[in-house]
């Protein structure tokens, strides 16, 4: 410490021999001698060590320290906002309202109460019907609900018709016979043309069950005819010229 005070005060005229205390008050700025001035020296000398003294960080250190920090504050903040930046009071809130929702035990017991035991179940299950009993069932369930609404509620008489069309154009008209047997069927043209009557049971898959052998001005009309089917369609082809008309009749009863 002694050299380091004399090489500290080189220049100035005074000889130090010894420094008395290893820890120095901060001097005054008023004082001027040199006393005062070995006073000042050897304050800078114990500040000096003091900090020498100290564990700072190195820069290394800091440079590991900022490779850590690979966000900004306010990027961890609304991370951890989340979607409307939700702060913790308003996650806060949303725990206790679920909290609020969640059965509580007395509930819970409530229902435990109301649940069926084993013996109950037992008892339903010798009151179901079994694989025969069901089968039994369908076995007298010959018709279809919708086949059995139709016969209840069968019009005495339903039809079809279409009248005076444009002749010039392929004319078609389809009757849903309601499960009715007994088809009526008439079609006129003012000029000769081809007639065409079909069946169906679908609606969609049709059998020819008249066409005409040659264009001819009527068809039908004298006759009832039985037939079997749900659907009947009447056509014709297109005849004639502007002005002429067709008429076609399909009736079931």
């Amino acid at each position: 410490m002694v050299k380091r005070g004399t090489r500290l005060l080189e220049g100035v005229n005074v000889a130090i021999t010894k420094i008395d205390q290893v820890s120095t008050p901060q001097p005054t700025i008023s004082d001027k001698d040199a006393a005062d001035l070995c006073q000042k020296v050897r304050y800078l000398i114990d500040q000096i060590e003091t900090l020498n003294a100290k564990d700072f960080a190195t820069q290394t250190t800091l440079a590991s320290i900022l490779s850590q920090l690979d966000m900004t504050l306010s990027a961890l903040r609304d991370a951890l906002r989340g979607a409307n930046n939700k702060d913790l009071s308003t996650l806060e809130a949303d725990v206790e309202s679920i909290d609020a929702k969640v059965a509580t035990e007395s509930t819970l017991s409530s229902i435990d109460a109301k649940v069926a035991t084993e013996s109950t179940l037992s008892s339903i299950d010798s009151k179901v019907a079994t694989e025969t009993t069901l089968s039994s069932v369908l076995a007298r369930l010959d018709i279809t609900l919708s086949s059995l609404r139709d016969a209840i509620l069968a019009e005495e008489h339903v039809y079809s018709q279409l009248v005076d069309a444009d002749e010039t154009s392929a004319q078609s008209i389809t009757l849903d016979t309601k499960g009715h047997k007994m088809l009526e069927v008439y079609a006129s043209a003012t000029s000769p043309t081809t007639f065409t009557l079909e069946v169906s049971h679908d609606g969609s898959n049709w059998i020819p069950f008249y066409t005409s052998p040659s264009p001819e001005t009527t068809y039908g009309g004298d006759q009832t005819l039985w037939n079997g089917y749900k659907y009947a369609r009447l056509s014709s082809a297109a005849a004639g010229s502007s002005g002429d008309k067709v008429s076609l009749y399909l009736g079931a009863k």
